[in-house]
């Protein structure tokens, strides 16, 4: 099959966040055996990594974008210039922000282009977010990959919103998400959905039926380590901080959550891994000396393996929760809520530790600290339970199945 795919992200493991992991597994998996052209917005960080996407059998076309604080004055007003014209427009036009903010003329002509002098059997658009590009599009069949539902999580950022300024700006952006997500999904011959949760909910948002179940896919250990091996009493905090679940709970586990299990446990430490992460995360783990903040790093399954517990103590977002899988599939015991394990096949009381309290939490915690066995069990469990449900091999399997059923409709 000839296969487009247009992202919002450049695939690639040190992306930064679960999505450009999994997106850059499925192209390692999908390339070569179909003729797949990615086209993707790049910032300059990503535009660093693109050589790496290369190298896999696909043609790449990249879209420059500016991202966060530039060097120089210019570069910030122009970037500043940009912000408040986007959130004009999200405005004038009653569309979600994260929509206005990924309208750009220049991925639109490049669609044009593409989809006018070569013919594709499968045009997939990854986010909602960029399914407004459909409109450009002149041949194919067009397929929506639905990482995330954004209905829900603008719903629940609605509802957790402290302040009753910032509760009106969420509820208005959710109002936005409403009318526009089940529009967008009306106009695309075929949706993926990342868990049946999901499937459920677009199927009634849109009043449709051409909606699948895609699971995801990871890179499972070929073997863990052996338990006894970890760190004592360290635990692993995993996101991207340009996500502001991610950025709402690692505060929360440095203010709350980890102050409680240093109760009962004083020597205990804390890694949190992201990229970029917040002044505000510095501030809430001033005066824990057991708290590590170490930003971006190279090797994540280093830790993932040294670590003796991973926790996600998400309070909203949507979809199925990547570092979740990827923490599952290196056998390390995961502590997190009921969100966090939203969609995940195979989650049980004997694979996963599940509270919504920041009491509960450090319970489940604490509770492994004291039984290295229970833990032991609980990570072996999960990755079993990984192996069994989240293979590449059965994922992309699904996927050509779905294209083939989308191209014969």
């Amino acid at each position: 099959m000839k296969i487009l795919i247009v992202s919002p992200y450049l695939p690639h493991p040190l992306s930064g966040h679960g999505t450009g992991v999994f997106m850059y597994g499925l192209l390692q998996h999908l390339s070569p055996h179909h003729d797949v052209t990615l086209v993707s917005f790049c910032d300059k960080r990503e535009l660093g990594l693109a050589s790496d996407v290369q190298k896999l059998p696909l043609k790449l076309f990249t879209v420059p974008r500016g991202k966060g604080a530039q060097k120089n004055f210019l570069g910030n007003l122009y970037l500043v210039s940009m912000r408040s014209l986007q959130l004009l427009r999200s405005v004038v036009f009653w569309q979600p922000y994260y929509v206005s903010k990924w309208r750009q003329l220049r991925m639109a002509r490049l669609i044009r282009r593409l989809t006018s002098s070569e013919k594709y059997d499968i045009i997939q658009f990854e986010f909602p977010s960029m399914g407004q590009y459909i409109r450009f599009v002149q041949n194919g069949k067009t397929v929506l990959h639905e990482h995330d539902v954004a209905f829900r999580p603008a719903y629940r950022r609605f509802r957790n919103s402290k302040s009753i300024f910032k509760k009106i700006v969420m509820y208005v952006e959710w109002c936005r998400w409403a009318l526009y997500e089940p529009k967008i999904v009306r106009q695309f011959d075929h949706v993926l959905s990342v868990t049946e949760q999901d499937k459920s909910l677009l199927k009634w948002l849109s009043k449709g039926n051409h909606i699948s179940y895609f699971p995801r896919g990871i890179d499972v250990a070929a073997v863990i380590p052996p338990y006894e091996t970890r760190e004592s009493q360290s635990i692993l905090f995993l996101g991207t901080f340009a996500h502001s679940p991610n950025i709402d709970a690692a505060i929360w586990l440095c203010a709350e959550i980890f102050p409680l299990i240093v109760e009962r446990f004083p020597a205990a430490r804390l890694y949190v891994v992201g990229i970029n992460p917040p002044s505000r995360l510095f501030d809430a783990a001033k005066g824990h000396e057991g708290i590590n903040i170490l930003g971006f790093v190279d090797d994540v399954v280093a830790y993932f393996r040294r670590c003796c517990v991973f926790v996600a103590p998400l309070r909203y977002g949507g979809g199925v929760k990547l570092k979740i899988l990827h923490a599952m599939g290196q056998g390390i015991p995961v502590v997190s809520t009921k969100v966090g394990i939203e969609g995940i096949e195979g989650i049980d009381t004997e694979t996963v530790a599940v509270g919504d309290s920041a009491q509960k939490l450090a319970e489940h915690i604490s509770y492994l600290f004291s039984n290295p066995q229970r833990a032991a069990d609980m990570g072996r469990r999960g990755w079993e339970t990984v192996r069994r449900h989240y293979s590449w091999e059965s994922v992309v399997s699904c996927l050509e199945q779905i294209y083939s059923n989308v191209l014969h409709s």
